[in-house]
């Protein structure tokens, strides 16, 4: 055999810049029409094996004769559009299959040259099984309309299924390649399990879990909570109702008249304080909240539903762990009290959903500044105490009379 690129796998990943079908260097220039052997691995341990078909997105090696000049690769009617010069010799070029799925299926792929000249070679591109990493509302009613997000979703509502806990299929309303809209099955509403959604390229179950109860810190069903105190702001309410999403869920309402970079509304807070026991309206110390010793791979997850006619437009949701005992310092003190702030109304100047519950994911990773948005530069030093206020932000709001139904504060691993 001719000599081929020495170290395959490695120059693989040397992507230096893309490919010119004007580029003038020596041996580029033939007329001779290029010849495709066969296709392979770039892996150097599996250079004896043969493909004839490949996933979208991962990089095969097209092995022949007169590649040189070939300047377009194309794998069904999709072009690779990392082609890159030091990846081609006379006799091997390295590409990658384009991600982006082909309208027209030819099954075959095609070198063309500076000169025109042309080769093909039977090969069957596949789309990579589907892989849903998030749904909008993990705490869905009965016939809601759930959108679940992830990618390769090929295919249309009569070819893509989705099954929810105990294999119960849900009716399919639309796909596109990252997202699903579905409804939520009446007879598995309060099914706990993980959803799996099925194409014509494969299956896949849910990185997430449906009515994920894990790491739970409050759901509002028994608050004050079991070992700890709890406490709600003047402008909260329990309530269990026909707005209900699971059990009993907290309102929070009222007018924020002091909407710039610096307000605050202590009237919507809630607390679930901790102590060793030395106060005696405290219970017993119970530990940690975070359930491993890496906040990093744990995100705080909550149910969240605003109604359209009273949007949130001021103040920041301030989200913050501190040491058993710190009770309300740390709202006031941004010295070693890092916060997560969530505040969605600042993209667009509002923010409501609509009426409908959806699920919040924040990685405990963001958990880094202070009360303004400053970057402090640390996450919380211990999770023990978790407070919920609406102050400052450091972005101008709007007054506003919003509403906020919350529900099933908790923390989960990142899948």
């Amino acid at each position: 055999m001719k000599k081929i690129l020495s170290n395959i796998g490695v120059a693989a990943v040397a992507i230096l810049g893309l490919w010119s079908c004007s580029k003038e260097d020596d041996g580029v220039n033939s007329d001779a029409t290029p010849v495709i052997r066969y296709v392979r691995p770039t892996a150097a341990e599996a250079a004896d094996s043969l493909l004839t078909k490949g996933f979208m997105g991962s990089t095969v090696a097209i092995i022949g004769e007169n590649l040189a000049g070939v300047c377009e690769v194309w794998f069904n009617d999709r072009r690779a559009t990392t082609l890159n010069p030091n990846m081609i010799t006379n006799n091997a070029i390295i590409v990658t299959i384009p991600s982006e799925m082909y309208e027209k299926q030819s099954d075959l792929i095609r070198l063309a040259t500076r000169k025109g000249k042309e080769a093909t070679h039977p090969f069957m591109t596949m789309p990579p099984a589907p892989l849903p990493q998030s749904i909008s509302a993990e705490y869905a009613q009965a016939n809601d309309e759930v959108t679940i997000t992830g990618k390769s979703f090929y295919g249309s509502p009569d070819n893509v299924q989705v099954f929810f806990p105990g294999g119960v299929e849900a009716e399919v309303v639309s796909v596109t390649p990252t997202q699903i809209v579905a409804k939520v099955p009446a007879v598995a509403a309060n099914s706990k399990g993980q959803l799996t959604v099925k194409t014509l390229y494969g299956s896949a179950r849910s990185t997430f879990i449906y009515r994920d109860d894990r790491g739970m810190i409050f759901d509002f069903d028994d608050y004050p909570i079991v070992d700890c105190w709890g406490a709600l702001g003047t402008a909260a309410e329990q309530l269990s109702d026909e707005k209900s999403v699971s059990g009993t869920y907290l309102k929070i309402a009222g007018d924020v008249t002091n909407a710039g970079a610096t307000g605050q509304k202590d009237e919507f807070d809630v607390y679930y304080w901790q102590n060793t026991g030395d106060v005696d309206y405290f219970n017993p110390y119970v530990g940690s909240l975070l359930p491993g010793d890496d906040p990093t791979k744990y995100q705080l997850r909550f149910e969240l539903n605003i109604p359209a006619e009273n949007p949130w437009s001021a103040l920041a949701m301030q989200l913050m762990f501190a040491p058993a005992g710190s009770t309300n310092s740390p709202i006031w003190s941004d010295d070693g009290y890092p916060k997560g702030l969530y505040m969605p109304w600042a993209a667009t100047g509002s923010f409501h959903t609509s009426g409908k519950w959806i699920t919040v994911s924040i990685p405990l990773s963001e958990l880094h500044y202070d009360s303004y948005g400053a970057d402090i530069g640390a996450l919380p030093s211990r999770y023990e105490d978790f407070t919920i206020f609406f102050y400052r932000g450091g972005v101008e709001g709007v007054s506003c009379s919003p509403i906020f139904l919350l529900d099933n504060f908790r923390i989960v691993p990142i899948e």
